[in-house]
């Protein structure tokens, strides 16, 4: 780049007829060094959040200021029985079937229950009814603990596996904790006419471990 000369100076140069020089390069800018790269820190991977174990006992009985008040629809089902219950009767819709006017399960599971009282002598204040699905999960820990039936009748696969979720379906009897979980047919289907479905439940009521028969 040229520049025009200034000053005493340039006056020299312009009299011995230099009118321009060569103005000294300037200095390249400098540029800052390039910052090094700061190793990225790897993200933790997330820890999935642990599910709870599958429950392998019953829950426990509730000390007296834990338990729930009961409804009356189903103070009615516990009137008059007796602990421990030999055997607890469920279906997946008993709660709504016990606020429907006379439903064909509710009365098929009582015709049951009188036939195992009169056939097989089993003591009716021995026998109760229970929903396992309940508008709360305490109501039916509650019944469970509360009355520590020695057998749990429970009628469909769908209840089974509303009581326990975390295993497969079972179609024949287990323990669970001290209890035995008796899976039973549906009762749609015995309500449907299949014959199969009947005899398989009465089969299996009358295979029950011993329960004590009623007094005389």
């Amino acid at each position: 780049m040229a520049g025009q000369p200034v000053g005493e100076r340039g006056r020299l140069l312009r009299a011995m007829g230099l009118t321009w020089i060569i103005a000294p390069k300037p200095p390249a800018p400098t540029t800052p060094p390039a910052r090094a790269a700061q190793p990225s820190t790897p993200r933790r991977p997330e820890r999935p959040t642990p599910k709870a174990p599958p429950r392998t006992t019953p829950p426990a009985a509730p000390t007296a200021a834990a338990r729930p008040p009961l409804m009356g629809v189903l103070r009615a089902l516990v009137h008059g029985k007796k602990q421990p219950l030999h055997t607890l009767w469920t279906y997946a819709e008993l709660w709504e079937d016990l606020h429907a006017p006379r439903p064909p399960r509710l009365e098929l599971i009582k015709k049951i229950q009188a036939a195992c009282a009169e056939r097989l002598g089993w003591e009716t204040a021995r026998m109760a009814l229970w929903p396992c699905r309940c508008p709360t999960p305490e109501t039916w820990e509650h019944g469970l603990a509360q009355w520590q039936p020695r057998c749990l009748l429970v009628f469909g696969q769908a209840a089974i596996r509303h009581i326990l979720p975390e295993t497969q379906a079972p179609s024949t009897p287990f323990p669970w904790g001290d209890m035995l979980v008796v899976p039973l047919p549906d009762l749609d289907a015995m309500l449907a006419g299949d014959t199969q479905a009947k005899a398989s439940a009465w089969q299996m009521l009358q295979h029950l471990p011993a329960l004590p028969a009623r007094s005389t």
